[in-house]
């Protein structure tokens, strides 16, 4: 006996949403797996440090009820720089920095700066790209 065509048409389907569906769960366990070795051995991500800056940039910015444009204005910089800013993406140190100067926020970077032991073997810099 031979099965009907619909029968085998949702047989390939079934078997098809069971292939996206086993690769799906593939990439959750590879997901999962990189945020818990992150919080064992309290890895940092370069990745990690923009999304920071990213949050605390864009949390500033709205407490001091500024659009995107008007705190680009103040700085002299495109909004577009602002953008990126807040979503993690690459900017300049320069630009960077107008940001931190616009948030009072460079004496807290210095000291930050100031406390890392630049003769401890530990501190060298890793390549994380």
């Amino acid at each position: 006996a031979t099965l009907p065509n619909n029968f085998r048409s949702a047989t390939t389907d079934l078997k098809s949403h069971e292939t996206h569906f086993i690769g799906y769960l593939y990439y959750i366990r590879i997901y999962l797996t990189n945020i818990i070795v992150k919080m064992i051995f309290e890895i940092v991500t370069i990745n990690d440090i923009k999304l920071s800056i990213a949050k605390i940039c864009r949390e500033k910015r709205e407490a001091q009820k500024l659009s995107r444009d008007e705190l680009a204005a103040l700085l002299n910089i495109s909004r577009n720089t602002i953008q990126n800013i807040e979503l993690g993406k690459n900017s300049t140190i320069d630009n960077l920095l107008k940001v931190a100067y616009h948030f009072d926020l460079l004496s807290q970077i210095q000291r930050g700066l100031l406390s890392i032991d630049s003769t401890h073997p530990g501190n060298s810099i890793p390549k994380l790209y």
